[in-house]
């Protein structure tokens, strides 16, 4: 279907805005690398997690390194599910990205309520087969975490941009906004959006 899209378009202008995706591999721009040891453990990304039920008595990690509300909001949605859940985060608190928008109270509240356990300053070093390293970054202390069933990690996003590259070699006018171009935040989607409108 998409493919007879493009072969028949006669658009004068496309604008492609096909977001994200979350990388598996726990890459981070801080260290440069993906977790060591990730194909140790079962690993979800936040759109796979999100559908998890049947979890009641796991054991859960989510690893977060981008600050927003994602990490945390997942946190709790696995806990109401059953899993006990430990959050691992590289900045000083969870949510440090949205001290602005008046989220956090909330968040913090639910995080408390589900006795969700968390660790700030700190990155996953590696994976084993039975337990989890997670090191501070600036005391680079080690901490070693047991039967963890499975990770999520909240790190580094990689545009969904192929439909661009092909509506590109058939209308010269093609556009591509938002997490398609480059992973941010949906204002820069909006943003990005009414700039091109304007010179359409």
């Amino acid at each position: 279907m998409i493919d007879d899209l493009i072969e028949t378009t006669q658009a004068g202008t496309v604008i492609i805005s096909t977001g994200a995706v979350y990388d598996k591999t726990g890459y981070t721009e801080f260290t440069g690398k993906g977790i060591q040891g990730i194909n140790n453990i079962h690993v979800f990304s936040p759109e796979e997690a999100i559908y998890l039920t049947h979890i009641s008595g796991k054991k859960a990690i989510i690893f977060d390194d981008e600050g927003f509300e994602v990490a945390p909001s997942l946190a709790v949605q696995l806990a109401k599910n059953g899993a006990k859940v430990v959050l691992v985060t590289r900045h000083s608190s969870v949510g440090q990205a949205i001290f602005s928008t008046l989220q956090l109270p909330f968040i913090y509240k639910e995080l408390s309520k589900f006795k969700i356990e968390i660790y700030t300053n700190s990155i996953i070093e590696r994976i084993e087969r039975d337990f989890v390293i997670i090191k501070n970054i600036y005391s680079e202390d080690y901490l070693e975490i047991k039967n963890v069933d499975f990770l999520v990690p909240v790190t580094y996003k990689r545009s969904i941009n192929e439909l661009y590259k092909r509506f590109k070699e058939k209308v010269k006018q093609t556009y591509v906004i938002g997490d398609a171009r480059a992973p941010r935040r949906l204002r820069n989607a909006i943003v990005e959006g009414y700039s091109i409108s304007l010179s359409i």
